[in-house]
């Protein structure tokens, strides 16, 4: 369980490392395949965060039954491989289908021909225009 936390854990850092690479002022900012990226980002950002999170509780779950179990040992109890990954597939389970609201709510819109933000520039100089695509 622990390591399926720390890899989503680190897939979510990971994905965050290349997402900052790019700085807002950047023409590779405002392109279409960035804007892809940014938004496959969102989603797996979210997704990885949400199943780290219920990966954690459904651990909780997991020790408090195997503590309570623990006197009785019946067969078939919650120490094992098998409980640990039911309770990993549940948490992915989980986190996309608490996703999908984000998943069809984020779409990119094309702005056609526009001049980059004036604040990336030096006051007075001209601004290049550009074609623009944003996340919404």
């Amino acid at each position: 369980m622990l390591t399926a936390i720390a890899l989503w854990d680190m897939g979510l850092m990971g994905s965050y490392f290349l997402w900052g690479l790019v700085g807002t002022c950047t023409p590779l900012f405002f392109s279409y395949w960035w804007n892809v990226y940014t938004m496959c980002y969102a989603n797996f950002s979210v997704v990885a965060h949400s199943a780290s999170l219920w990966s954690t509780v459904f651990m909780a779950a997991l020790r408090v039954l195997v503590l309570r179990n623990s006197q009785q040992r019946a067969a078939g109890g919650y120490d094992n491989v098998r409980s640990a990954l039911m309770a990993i597939g549940a948490a992915c389970a989980l986190a996309i289908l608490g996703s999908i609201p984000n998943f069809l709510r984020n779409q990119i819109i094309d702005y056609g021909m526009t001049r980059m933000p004036t604040d990336c520039f030096p006051v007075n100089s001209t601004v290049p225009r550009m074609h623009v695509y944003s996340l919404e």
